[in-house]
């Protein structure tokens, strides 16, 4: 008898968002990133031969026991382990048993069913604290130490723990895998990352129609752990790739992840730089993916026609001061994220989506839903500002590529009188849409072939959608 163990990690992204400052929230990640590799290490390396790693990734675990005693081990105590280790994580685990290798289908989808029942489960917090206790003023937990004068709650505790082992022991095993090499000069200070500038990203990526490859091959005990491993080899690579086509080996990189792992990515880097790096990641994801998968279909005819065209990926890119709530803006980010993956998927009919990315400068105090903020914030009568997204490659007429956005924002930063015109003509666009239209005439008289050229490129309506204002977000966030 084998026994098919899962686990699945929950609230990654509240944990490592939940403070506002860099440094732990690098920690937090740092923990992140151990509780599926090192944390679990500690019940499998004494079964080595007793036990089958299929999927150790992306906050899930998957592993067949050959030992009723050493699933029971696990069962009972990695929970606590990482509990303990990072206060704030919950896990969900089950157990489904094999008889017989060919079982494994259809114990697969068992598995994740009693998985999906056990993440409804409420789980008892291990430090709820009295009423009475002293809190942490930033998380509002319950306290139990006194650093740098201020009150800290235990996950904090275990957040700055993790990031100053990091740093003096086996340094960062998180910066290793996302850049290939460790970096000695790391920013964790907000202000430090933002730069002159004054501005951060917060960025979350996702690969397209990764889970329904999943849905379909979770079932396959050999080829599913291959493309597992493939997929977030290609997410690291493609991450390393865009590092090196930026920086060199000297350079102090304004960029920290948070999560690298399957085809998920999420990571703080210096507001100037996130349109053109989330870009090349992007690109670099989508050639990678194929050139894996393509051989994973050469293994398996069965699943050929699903893996040979390899993964496209979107991403979310929210702007924001330092000050602002890290949580907050990731959201945003996750929502950009997705209305880039519905537009793609609405043009690409059918086929394979294409990579493409979306983003906002935060500018108000407080963050509804996206939907209803386009609405409000880029919406004038008759049209939107609301352009996006912006595709890696051109594919479609009516679309943009970031290289599109990136060059005709810089043109328009060399020109301070155009500039100066595109500002009030938005202005103007809010208020009454004649007077824009009298204005934009105005400036074409006034100035010179191709400086007109440049403002109708900015200000034209494409399908009611205009680009002038993430075209000056552009300028405003540029060096």
């Amino acid at each position: 008898m084998k026994y098919l163990y899962g686990a699945s990690v929950q609230g990654i992204q509240d944990f490592i968002m939940k403070t506002n400052e860099l440094k732990p929230i690098i920690g937090a990640s740092e923990l992140v990133d151990r509780i599926c590799t090192s944390m679990f290490d500690e019940f499998t390396s004494r079964c080595k031969d007793r036990v089958e790693n299929i999927v150790r990734a992306a906050g899930n675990i998957r592993v067949i026991f050959h030992s009723k005693d050493d699933c029971a081990e696990a069962y009972r105590n990695f929970p606590r382990k990482v509990m303990l280790a990072a206060p704030g994580i919950t896990i969900s685990q089950a157990v489904v048993c094999l008889e017989d290798d060919c079982e494994y289908a259809a114990a697969a989808d068992e598995l994740e069913v009693r998985l999906k029942v056990e993440r409804n489960r409420p789980v008892r917090p291990l430090y709820p604290g009295l009423l009475g206790m002293m809190r942490a003023q930033k998380t509002g937990e319950p306290a139990v130490a006194y650093e740098h004068d201020e009150y800290i709650d235990l996950a904090t505790r275990r957040k700055n723990d993790a990031l100053r082992i990091g740093r003096q022991q086996d340094y960062s095993a998180l910066v290793e895998k996302a850049f290939g090499r460790q970096v000695e000069k790391l920013l964790v200070d907000n202000d430090e990352l933002a730069g002159e500038r004054g501005w951060l990203a917060v960025v979350h990526a996702d690969g397209n129609g990764f889970g329904r490859i999943v849905q379909k091959l979770g079932g396959d005990k050999v080829l599913f752990p291959k493309l597992s491993v493939g997929i977030d080899e290609c997410t690291r690579d493609a991450f390393r790739d865009a590092v090196a086509n930026m920086f060199s080996e000297q350079d102090i990189i304004p960029i920290r992840p948070l999560v690298l792992s399957g085809d998920d990515v999420t990571f703080i880097c210096r507001g100037d730089i996130a349109l053109e790096f989330t870009d090349r990641f992007l690109e670099c994801f989508e050639t990678m993916t194929k050139e894996r998968m393509s051989e994973f279909a050469k293994e398996s005819e069965q699943y050929a026609d699903l893996l040979s065209s390899g993964l496209t990926a979107c991403a979310g890119i929210a702007f924001m001061k330092p000050s602002y709530p890290f949580f907050y803006a990731y959201d945003l980010a996750e929502s950009l994220c997705h209305a880039a993956k519905v537009d793609t998927k609405a043009k690409s009919s059918g086929q394979v989506p294409n990579s493409c990315l979306m983003f906002y400068k935060i500018q108000d105090s407080v963050i509804y839903d996206w939907k209803n903020m386009a609405e409000r914030e880029l919406g004038y009568k008759g049209g939107t500002f609301l352009f996006g997204p912006y595709y890696t490659e051109k594919v479609f007429d009516d679309r943009w590529t970031v290289a599109d956005l990136l060059n005709v924002s810089m043109s328009l930063k060399s020109n301070n009188n155009i500039k100066t015109a595109v500002r009030k003509w938005i202005s103007l666009m809010y208020s009454d849409t004649g007077k824009a239209e009298q204005y934009a005439e105005r400036v074409r008289l006034v100035n010179g072939a191709r400086a007109s050229e440049l403002f109708a490129k900015v200000t034209v309506h494409e399908g009611e959608r205009c680009p002038a204002y993430d075209v000056l977000t552009c300028v405003t966030l540029s060096k």
